[in-house]
């Protein structure tokens, strides 16, 4: 399913406040929009579409998802 164009500035927008870097933009480059580091190894399918989602990698998911 295709993004709406809103919902990707909306993303773009929000990333870029909190974090420097655009969705987008980390995306294009397997960044993760969080830390800035690379983004191109996940532990299982949930965590790759959560980064299409998020735009988190693995450690960000980690820490953000930590159930302790």
């Amino acid at each position: 399913m295709a993004k709406s164009e809103e919902m990707t500035v909306i993303r773009d927008n929000v990333g870029q406040l909190l974090f420097g870097r655009s969705h987008t933009e980390s995306a294009s480059k397997h960044r993760c929009v969080t830390c800035g580091g690379t983004a191109d190894k996940f532990t299982d399918a949930l965590s790759q579409k959560e980064y299409s989602l998020s735009g988190m990698c693995q450690v960000c998911q980690d820490g953000f998802f930590n159930d302790e």
